[in-house]
């Protein structure tokens, strides 16, 4: 059966084949395509445009959905649909346009379009165009004035500007640019503080304001206000400030200070010290006792003391006068790590801080009131007095190169070793630990078990001191020179007393006297 079948197929396609050459056979033509044109915009207005589009070849399936498609320009998310209502048994020709009039755009926005027409068998939709609405005839151009500066800090400033026109906006954007001199490359933006609604807060005849932070200190800025609504913006003129470099701390100020003046000051060191970053300057009022411990001091942060808390200059200071931090009742006992009232852990060795004219006492720290981890402080005219501690009562240096000048150490004790600085090397090169005390006192200090003054290790110099009246139980009641130290003395420097340890006033536990003409000087 299959083999009749295939052989009458065969019989009927060359049948077809032959009677293709016979006189009046005709090819079907083609069936025709639906084709569609997608027209210029027309009647733009602020709000409204009028899609136009073209059926160039109407097609032979039957049209049914006349279309224009439309979106907000680069966003496909926001597609929407316009059709054309179409009356019932409609007959369509080819080059009949059509037409759709919107009425819900945006202001001066950029849209795009397209014409879609529908038939029994796809859609067919011409290309793309795109128009942009006008811009409102009731909004112009904004204008700002750029107004003088206020409150201006080490490292903020109230910056303030004027809006004389919103150009027909109801919120336009308002902005603060600020940089450094010379470098517009680094731009920062302000904005004023709005209301609950998300408004911008105007004063009186449209003046706003906004702090400028996270400034350099003692660096020229130049700043202009920015106001710009939907559809232009406008800018005030270039002017400058320049940031202060000094922090001033007076105890008797009020509270809620900038710390930009002394009518505005601080009233702790603390608060200063957190606010403060590299190059800054904090002048602190001698006007009574600060409470305060625990410290933190800062690479390149110097911390100045002695000013009445007027002065202008440096030079104004009266002769003698010094800021005192007294931590008395703010550290349980001597044994308690963390109660230190200055600690520095600075990421280099080489990294600088000044402390000058200070008084430190009553502190009790398990391993001084001066806990130096890393850093290079300067100590200049500081009296270190009646601090308690186990391990270097006045100061607990490791890997350092601080520098004690013209300080007085007085009434401090440890209750194991080291009256004033103990010295160490744990983890650290000997070579890190080289501390030097320049034309210091230390008197009437003391340690219950060994060096009455300093436990060394590294290579300390010691120049021009006065030891006088320091106790220990054993191994100096001045100096322990521990293993791998290697002290320079220089100058003159005097023990005065009897060594009231069984081992002398200098005790070598395997360092060494590495030099100094003069050495010392004993005056009983």
């Amino acid at each position: 059966m299959k083999k009749y079948l295939f052989m009458l197929l065969a019989a009927m396609t060359v049948f077809v084949a032959c009677n293709e050459d016979e006189p009046g056979f005709e090819t079907p033509p083609a069936v025709e395509r639906l084709k569609v044109s997608t027209l210029t915009a027309t009647e733009i207005g602020e709000n409204e445009a009028t899609l136009n589009g073209e059926i160039l070849n109407v097609g032979e399936t039957g049209i049914k959905d006349v279309s224009f498609y439309y979106w907000e320009q680069g966003d496909m998310n926001t597609r929407k649909k316009a059709s054309i209502e179409l009356e019932e048994g409609k007959s369509f020709l080819d080059g009949e346009k059509f037409s759709v009039h919107l009425e819900d755009l945006k202001s001066y926005f950029d849209y795009a379009y397209t014409f879609a027409v529908e038939d029994q068998d796809a859609r067919q939709d011409g290309d793309p165009i795109s128009f942009s609405t006008l811009i409102s005839s009731t909004v112009s151009e904004p204008s700002a004035e750029t107004l003088t500066h206020e409150s201006v800090t080490f490292n903020r400033a109230l910056l303030s500007g004027k809006l004389i026109s919103d150009g027909g906006s109801d919120n336009p954007e308002i902005t603060i640019v600020c940089w450094p001199k010379g470098s517009p490359e680094r731009q920062s933006f302000f904005s004023p503080e709005k209301d609950t609604d998300g408004n911008f807060i105007l004063s009186e005849g449209g003046v706003f304001t906004a702090w400028a932070e996270n400034l350099a200190p003692d660096q020229e800025y130049r700043y202009y206000v920015v106001v710009q609504n939907e559809f232009a913006s406008g800018s005030g003129e270039i002017k400058s400030f320049v940031t202060n470099s000094t922090i001033y701390v007076n105890l008797l100020a009020p509270d809620g200070g900038t710390g930009a003046s002394w009518d505005s000051a601080f009233n702790s060191i603390g608060e200063a010290m957190g606010e403060a970053k590299e190059g800054v300057k904090i002048w602190v009022a001698a006007t009574g006792d600060y409470k305060e411990f625990q410290l933190e001091l800062k690479k390149g942060v110097d911390l100045y003391g002695g000013f009445a808390g007027t002065e202008n200059t440096m030079e104004e200071r009266p002769e003698n006068l010094k800021t005192v931090i007294n931590a008395e009742g703010l550290a349980p006992d001597a044994g308690k790590e963390g109660t230190a009232t200055f600690k520095m852990s600075a990421s280099n060795l080489n990294d600088e801080c000044k402390v000058e004219r200070f008084v430190i006492k009553n502190g009790k720290a398990r391993k001084g009131v001066l806990y130096i981890l890393s850093g290079s402080p300067h100590f200049t005219d500081c009296d270190i007095l009646d601090n308690q501690g186990q391990y270097g009562a006045a100061g607990y240096l490791l890997k350092n190169k601080a520098v004690f000048t013209r300080c007085l150490f007085e009434g401090n004790y440890s209750t194991k070793r080291a009256g004033v600085f103990l010295c160490s090397a744990y983890k650290i090169s000997v070579d890190d630990n080289s501390p030097f005390f320049n034309e210091c006192v230390f008197k009437d200090n003391e340690a219950g078990d060994e060096a009455g003054a300093l436990e060394l290790v590294g290579k300390p110099r010691i120049r021009n001191c006065i030891f006088e009246n320091n106790r220990a139980g054993k191994r100096g009641s001045v100096i322990n020179m521990k293993t791998s130290s290697c002290v320079v003395f220089e100058g003159q420097n005097v023990v005065i007393g009897d060594p009231t340890s069984s081992d002398g006033a200098h005790y070598r536990s395997g360092g060494a006297d590495c030099g100094g003409p003069d050495g010392w000087v004993v005056a009983k």
